[in-house]
């Protein structure tokens, strides 16, 4: 049961979404394609409009079908005129689920197929949206989590742009079936051990049926923490760039002296900056511990994710990656 009421989708919308996303008429445009309703809808809606444009597409090997949708996707971006490439990646889980390792592997090899200033699009909507706000409060996440997925960021060389998160997932049926498109069936999509299909396919119609238009207002929910999370980033970047010298390192003292709450989210902006994975609440916790702490040496080095360090030397503090 789809819950999420907006404009029904059409070209003008999309590129309507587009300029107000401040994406230029002439900026290079790439859409990771899956062989989904969705990225096809996006797919075809685009290439229509005369804009520059290619499409990607990425292997993941999990099924023994992916080599033939990888085809099929082809045939389907050559029917619309558009240039495509493949990349097939291979998904290692290393203490996370499937899911969360083929998402990885998926947004490493777009990062490699995007050129400097390519805007890469993706297909994620409304209710993805919606979706994404219920999981991450399942999994007791924060402000920066409960808000969902950007409208727009950063991402490799380019950015990344999702134009269909104020449309629903019927109204792209709709305009599929109204260009009479057959998009592909992954059977892994309808496998409720991943929890995303659980919560569409058990937990949602559960909730519709009490609360039919819950879809619209979980996005919108999204929608209203998204800006205060915006706004909470522009007050811990000013106090950020309070506790750095003119080196870029960390000074302790500065940062110890801030409110214990804005401790945490400067030390992950510090991290972030660096291109490091935010730590989790316990091991920033011990993180901002160990920096309060003064060895007799006045030395430390605190280990990060993927490798990654702080180096502690006196009263400040460095972020070196891994090689």
């Amino acid at each position: 049961m789809d819950s999420l009421r907006s404009a029904e989708f059409s070209q003008d919308w999309l590129l309507a979404e587009l300029a107000r996303l401040g994406v230029g008429a002439q900026e290079a445009l790439v859409v990771a394609v899956s062989g989904g309703l969705d990225s096809l809808v996006l797919l075809h809606a685009l290439a229509r409009t005369g804009r520059p444009l290619r499409a990607v597409h990425v292997d993941h090997g999990l099924h023994a079908d992916s080599g033939r949708w990888a085809e099929r996707v082809q045939e389907a971006a050559r029917a619309f005129g558009v240039p495509i490439t493949l990349h097939p990646v291979r998904v290692e889980p290393a203490g996370e689920g499937i899911e969360a390792a083929a998402r990885a592997a998926r947004y490493r090899a777009f990062a490699r197929a995007l050129s400097p200033g390519e805007v890469l699009l993706t297909a994620h909507h409304g209710n993805d949206q919606a979706e994404t706000l219920l999981l991450q409060l399942l999994r007791g996440a924060g402000l920066a989590g409960a808000a969902g997925m950007r409208a727009s960021t950063p991402f490799g060389p380019g950015r990344l742009v999702r134009p269909l998160l104020g449309t629903s997932r019927q109204a792209l049926a709709d305009y599929a079936a109204s260009q009479g498109m057959t998009p592909i069936e992954d059977p892994s999509n309808r496998d409720v051990r991943f929890a995303r299909n659980y919560v569409r396919h058990v937990v949602w119609p559960t909730v519709a049926r009490r609360w039919p238009q819950g879809h619209e207002a979980l996005a919108r929910a999204a929608s209203h923490l998204r800006a205060a999370q915006d706004a909470l980033e522009r007050y811990v970047e000013r106090d950020l760039g309070a506790c750095r010298d003119p080196q870029g390192r960390l000074s302790i003292p500065r940062f110890l002296a801030l409110e214990q709450a804005v401790q945490p989210l400067v030390l992950r902006a510090f991290l972030r900056a660096h291109g490091v994975a935010a730590p989790s609440a316990a091991r920033c916790a011990d993180l901002i511990a160990a920096l309060a702490y003064v060895p007799r040496t006045h030395r430390q080095i605190l280990p990060l994710p993927g490798g990654a360090a702080l180096w502690r030397y006196r009263d400040r503090v460095a972020c070196e990656r891994a090689a």
